[in-house]
């Protein structure tokens, strides 16, 4: 239950995270449910240090959009890494975030398509 818990709250946030970044923002009414079901499932099966993180990333805005969000969702992967059985260090963190917070792979093929269709391309 923890697990699903996790996965689907990780899902609805980047459901959120890309609409935002994409400049929409008006939220569904659906995506809304799912992302609050999953964070009540959370506050009930996981361990208080994951809940606790949980809060800090929520009341910091929820949406990746500032520097204080970013550290304290990056604060929530590692204690939810950690309260699977997984050890807090058994990772470079600098690779955590960049993994993390690096939306697009190097070779993204739009700014490729991009590029080919600019006035000067």
């Amino acid at each position: 239950m923890r697990l699903k818990a996790y996965g689907d709250f990780l899902q609805a946030v980047s459901r959120l995270v890309a609409a935002r970044r994409l400049g929409k923002k008006n939220d569904e009414l659906e995506e809304l449910a799912v992302l609050n079901e999953a964070k009540a499932r959370i506050c009930l099966c996981a361990e208080s240090v994951v809940v606790e993180a949980l809060a800090d990333f929520w009341l910091a805005g929820g949406t990746l959009e500032r520097e204080q969000e970013v550290l304290a969702f990056k604060r929530l992967c590692v204690e939810m890494r950690e309260s699977l059985g997984n050890r807090r260090h058994d990772i470079e963190m600098l690779r955590l975030s960049d993994t993390l917070f690096r939306l697009e792979p190097s070779a993204f093929s739009f700014r490729a398509d991009r590029s080919a269709t600019s006035p000067s391309g």
